[in-house]
């Protein structure tokens, strides 16, 4: 398990190694995360976060990676989220992602010192186009089927800039 934790590290860092290189850079913008009232996340409540983007005057793309901690008693094999952005002009940018939790029936991610959560990064967006300016982000389970999503522990949201080729 630790050998497969530390090869999912290093491809990962490979990853964006590559990703850097072939974009002409990325740059950390933001980052928040928040933990979960009842390990619950709901398709009617969100999880919201106030972002702040003063480097730039206009649009840019970005990378969005979620950092999730759920517990692995979670009766889920997947969680399917929905992203909602809205400027100061109340221009809305929405992005949906389904992130695999359990695959081969093995729950993904790194094992927590504490036995019973796990830690699992996605990315949820690789090429978002974001406006500059004050932004919320409000997080929503995106799901059909139920109201709610219970043993979500903690979101975290990291944000980085992606340069584009010939800017």
């Amino acid at each position: 398990m630790m050998l497969a934790s530390r090869l999912w590290l290093a491809l990962l860092l490979g990853g964006l190694a590559l990703l850097q290189t072939s974009c002409g850079g990325i740059t950390p913008l933001w980052k928040g995360s928040h933990q979960l009232r009842n390990y619950t996340i709901y398709y009617s409540e969100p999880v919201e976060f106030q972002l702040d983007f003063n480097h730039t005057d206009k649009e840019f793309h970005a990378r969005i990676e979620l950092v999730l901690t759920y517990y692995q008693g979670i009766t889920r094999t997947d969680l399917p989220l929905f992203l909602i952005f809205e400027d100061a002009s109340h221009k809305v940018t929405e992005y949906s992602a389904r992130v695999s939790i359990k695959e081969n029936g093995r729950w993904q991610g790194v094992l927590q010192d504490n036995e019973i959560d796990y830690t699992l990064t996605y990315d949820a967006v690789s090429d978002a186009v974001l406006q500059p300016g004050k932004q919320t982000l409000k997080i929503y389970a995106n799901d059909e089927e139920a109201e709610k999503i219970v043993g979500v522990v903690r979101i975290e949201v990291r944000i980085y800039e992606i340069e584009q080729p010939g800017s």
